[in-house]
C-alpha cells in the first residue's frame, strides 16, 4: 500500500462512524488469504478508534448473474440495517447465504478471569488428597506465587488398548518445565512436565503391567494427580527403588544417551565439551562419555562445582573451564593445540553459544540441547561448516509425539 492510499484510508476511518468493506476472499470455499487483510485492519482500527464500526463482508468470487447480484445486494442492505441491533462485524457469503461468527459466554473462563481480577471470592482451599483428581494451574503466567492445584472433573472413559492410568507420587522438574510454567516457551499440547513416578491403578488391553505396580514414566504430562499414558512409556521399579529418586533420572539420561549416541555418534578416544558439567544433565553426559572412553572437557559456574567434578567424577582440573565467560575458548585451544573438540554438548545461550561453536574440530558435531536460541531464531556463523562440522538440535519430547513407531521406540529404549 502506497503512502497516498494509506492517507486516504486514514481520512476515511477518521471521518465516518460506520464503514462496510467488501472483499472477495471466498474463505468458506476456495480461500484467497491475500484478500483477508481488511479483517486485520478493521480489528486494529476499531481498537484504536472505539467510535468506529468497521464491518467486513466476504462476498466471494465475482458472479455477475442477476440472481447472485440481487442476493448480494440484499445481504449488504440487511447488514447495513442491522447496525445498532447486533454486534456482528464480520460476514462471509456462500451460495447467497450469509454466515456470521458469534461468541457465547464461557462460564468457566469468565469465572477464572473474575478471580484473577479479584472480583470474586477467593478459591476454596483443601488438602490435595481431598480434591483428586486435580491439575496444576497457573492463575497468572509468569507469577510463580499463583501456581496451585485445581480440582478437575473429567468423564470416566474406558482405557484404550496399550494405555495405563498412574496415580502420581513424585514429579521431576527440569529447566524446560520451569520455562513452560513461566510462559517463556510453548510445549506441544500444553504439557507442563515430562517425567514422574507412581502406582498403576488401571490398565487397558494388551498391557503387561498390572494395577499396583510401581513405575517410573517418561511422558509429557499435565502435572495431574492421575495421568493416562502409553504403557511403553512406563518402566516397572524394583522394590528398593524410591519414587522421588527415580523420577529425576529418565530425562537427563535419555537426553544424554540420545545426544551422545544417536546424534553425536561419540567414539572412544574422541574429545567432548560438556557445558554445565555439574548439573543433572552434565553429570549424565559425563558418566556416559566416560563409559564410551572419550576425553572430557567441561565448564562450571563456581569453585564448589569444579571441586565436585574433580573429586566425585574424576575430571582433571586442567579440563575444567568457566561457563561464566568466553575464557574456555582460549583454554580449549591451548590444551588441544588449536584443534578444537570433536563433540560439543551445548546448553549455553547468546555469545557463549557462538563462542562454543568456534571450538568445533574438523568433522566435529555440535549438539544443541537448549531451547532459547532456537525459539529466538538466533543466527549461526556459517564459515565453520567448512570444517565439515555438523550442527544439530532436538526436542526429546518430539520422539514421544512422533507418529512413526521408530522414533517412539527410541524414546522407550
Amino acid at each position: 500500500m502506497s503512502q497516498r492510499e494509506m492517507d486516504l484510508i486514514r481520512i476515511l476511518t477518521n471521518t465516518v462512524t460506520e464503514l462496510l468493506w467488501l472483499t472477495g476472499a471466498n474463505m468458506l470455499a476456495k480461500p484467497n488469504p491475500n484478500l483477508t487483510m481488511s479483517n486485520g485492519l478493521s480489528r486494529a482500527v476499531m481498537l484504536e478508534q472505539p467510535f468506529l464500526r468497521f464491518s467486513v463482508v466476504d462476498i466471494g468470487p465475482i458472479n455477475l448473474s442477476k440472481s447472485n447480484t440481487n442476493r448480494t445486494c440484499e445481504n449488504i442492505v440487511n447488514i447495513l440495517h442491522s447496525f445498532g441491533d447486533k454486534d456482528d462485524k464480520e460476514f462471509v457469503q456462500l451460495n447467497g447465504l450469509l454466515h456470521i461468527s458469534r461468541f457465547v459466554p464461557d462460564k468457566q473462563a469468565n469465572s477464572l478471569f473474575r478471580r484473577r481480577l479479584g472480583n470474586q471470592e477467593s478459591m476454596q482451599k483443601d488438602p490435595l488428597t481431598n480434591v483428586s483428581p486435580a491439575r496444576l494451574s497457573v492463575a497468572q503466567v509468569g507469577n510463580t506465587d499463583s501456581i496451585h492445584f485445581q480440582q478437575i472433573c473429567e468423564p470416566s472413559t474406558s482405557l484404550p488398548s496399550g494405555f495405563i492410568d498412574v496415580d502420581i507420587k513424585a514429579v521431576s522438574l527440569n529447566a524446560k518445565d520451569i520455562y513452560a510454567l513461566n510462559g517463556l516457551i510453548e510445549t506441544r499440547t500444553a504439557t507442563t512436565a515430562i517425567e514422574f513416578s507412581g502406582v498403576v491403578v488401571a490398565v487397558g488391553p494388551s498391557v503387561e503391567l498390572q494395577p499396583g505396580d510401581r513405575v517410573v514414566v517418561s511422558a509429557p504430562n499435565y502435572f495431574t494427580t492421575r495421568e493416562r499414558v502409553p504403557a511403553w512409556a512406563a518402566h516397572k521399579l524394583l522394590p528398593e527403588e524410591e519414587f522421588t529418586a527415580m523420577a529425576t533420572l529418565p530425562i537427563v539420561y535419555a537426553t544424554a544417551l540420545y545426544a551422545l549416541e544417536d546424534r553425536a555418534h561419540l567414539r572412544a578416544g574422541e574429545s567432548v565439551l560438556i557445558h554445565a558439567g555439574a548439573g543433572a544433565l552434565g553429570i549424565a553426559m559425563i558418566t556416559i562419555a566416560q563409559r564410551a572412553g572419550a576425553v572430557i572437557y567441561t565448564t562450571v559456574g563456581s569453585k564448589s562445582k569444579r571441586n565436585f567434578l574433580i573429586h566425585e567424577l574424576g575430571i582433571s582440573d586442567s579440563h575444567i573451564f568457566s561457563s561464566r565467560d568466553t575464557s574456555f575458548v582460549d583454554g580449549l585451544k591451548m590444551i588441544t593445540g588449536g584443534r578444537g573438540v570433536d563433540v560439543i554438548i551445548n546448553s549455553l545461550a547468546g555469545d557463549l553459544l557462538h563462542a562454543s561453536w568456534e571450538c568445533i574440530a574438523q568433522f566435529g558435531r555440535f549438539i544443541e540441547v537448549g531451547k532459547r536460541e532456537l525459539v529466538d531464531a538466533g543466527k549461526l556463523s556459517m564459515h565453520l561448516f567448512l570444517r565439515n562440522a555438523t550442527f544439530t538440535a532436538f526436542d526429546l519430547s518430539d520422539l514421544f509425539f512422533h507418529h512413526d513407531s521408530h522414533y517412539q521406540s527410541i524414546w522407550s529404549r
